[in-house]
């Protein structure tokens, strides 16, 4: 083989390891890129995303002609109450709405009849800025507010 042949194919030899090396540089590079953008979007996406919570539990407990848990005021939220029957003697429930209004709140009225000595609960109920009014037609109670603020 001949001098110049040889040298021909030493340097192609070297362009393309040359290439190979800047070939797997460049795909590094593009991965790792790829990778840092995946994680801001990411990271952008779980700060900008609601984080679910819990609905906080409100414990109300009747008692002949009332409800031991007088005028309250609340957050806006979402909330469960929990309706307890203490010796009344009879079933109880639970009325829960808007002052201006005489519709119950949705999932409000979740906790159907309280037979005596019991506890029911609510579905999750979303209370805004407002007043509320709760009662039980059935016990009979006075009408007790929520503010919510």
């Amino acid at each position: 083989m001949s001098a110049l042949r040889q040298s021909s194919l030493n340097c192609a030899t070297i362009f393309v390891i040359q290439f190979k090396i800047k070939n797997m540089k460049l795909r590094i590079t593009i991965l790792v890129a790829a990778f840092a953008l995946l994680a801001n979007v990411g990271f952008a996406q779980s700060k900008s995303a609601k984080v679910p919570t819990k609905p906080t539990i409100v414990n109300l407990t009747q008692t002949p002609g009332e409800f031991e848990q007088k005028n309250m005021t609340l957050a806006p939220g979402d909330y469960i109450f929990q309706i307890e029957n203490k010796e009344v003697g009879k079933d109880v429930g639970f009325y829960l709405h808007e002052a201006d209004s005489k519709a119950p709140l949705a999932n409000s009225d979740k906790a159907g009849l309280i037979p005596n000595n019991e506890k029911r609960n609510t579905e999750v109920v979303t209370l805004k800025n407002g007043t509320y009014v709760y009662s039980c037609p059935l016990n009979p109670t006075a009408d007790y507010t929520i503010t919510v603020k």
